[in-house]
């Protein structure tokens, strides 16, 4: 079924994917990538709330996935959901303290939620760590 609908999406054929995905995730719901691939699916047609939930699901199955995170973010960020997506960034630094570009995301999305001062928190970690690199 997961083959199915990746060929089906790559097609063009996105009623058919989604039809796959929703079969594939409902006889295995477990499977990460049959939640990730229904995620993806209803993210493709612009259905965020849908896209989110399978996606909360893969990274329940997966944790610290980055493509999934990313994807979990971006269906959050579609539905204003800020504090949301705020949180599932801060867990991803957990694991990956240093990754830059997901703590300059998080200003991003603080900012917008009127974080201000988290904002500033985050961008100078960005730039002293980058002035950091830039001294050795």
């Amino acid at each position: 079924l997961l083959l199915e609908g990746h060929i089906a999406q790559y097609s063009g054929q996105a009623d058919k994917a989604l039809k796959c995905f929703t079969v594939a995730a409902e006889l295995d719901p477990k499977n990460p990538l049959a939640q990730v691939s229904l995620g993806m699916a209803y993210g493709a047609r612009g259905m965020w709330p849908f896209a989110e939930q399978a996606l909360k699901n893969a990274v329940a199955l997966e944790p610290g996935n980055p493509g999934v995170m990313r994807g979990l973010v971006r269906s959050q960020l579609q539905q204003e959901k800020w504090l949301e997506a705020i949180d599932v960034l801060g867990q991803w630094l957990i694991n990956k303290p240093g990754d830059h570009s997901v703590r300059m995301m998080r200003a991003q999305v603080r900012l917008q939620a009127g974080q201000t001062e988290e904002t500033l928190e985050d961008l100078l970690m960005v730039n002293s760590a980058r002035l950091g690199l830039m001294e050795r």
